[in-house]
């Protein structure tokens, strides 16, 4: 084997060795990248669920309080003798004196 030959090869062999720990370094690594990735992701979605437990008990109360407005509309109405309409089916109230 002559000097030239000699080089090629070692050339090679550091490469591969370099190529090797890099891959190994970034195996090791990944992991740890993926936990904080996660982690990162895992705070803004607590916050956006957080968020939204915020509004759904804003809407809560807001519906309750509706819902009673007008129940009391609708008796003020009909002991004062004025028919009262039927609600749409979506608010889901019951008329007066009704089985449901």
């Amino acid at each position: 084997m002559n000097a030239e030959s000699l080089g090629v090869i070692l050339a090679l062999i550091v490469a591969f060795g370099s190529a090797l720990a890099g891959a190994v370094t970034a195996w090791k690594r990944a992991p740890q990248d993926n936990i904080t990735t996660l982690s990162a992701r895992m705070g803004v979605l607590e916050e956006k669920v957080s968020d939204r437990d915020n509004v759904i008990d804003h809407l809560d109360r807001w519906q309750l309080a509706a819902r009673t407005y007008i129940a009391q509309l609708r008796n003020t109405l009909a002991d004062n003798g004025i028919e009262v309409p039927l609600p749409p089916a979506d608010l889901e109230i019951a008329p007066r004196g009704s089985d449901h």
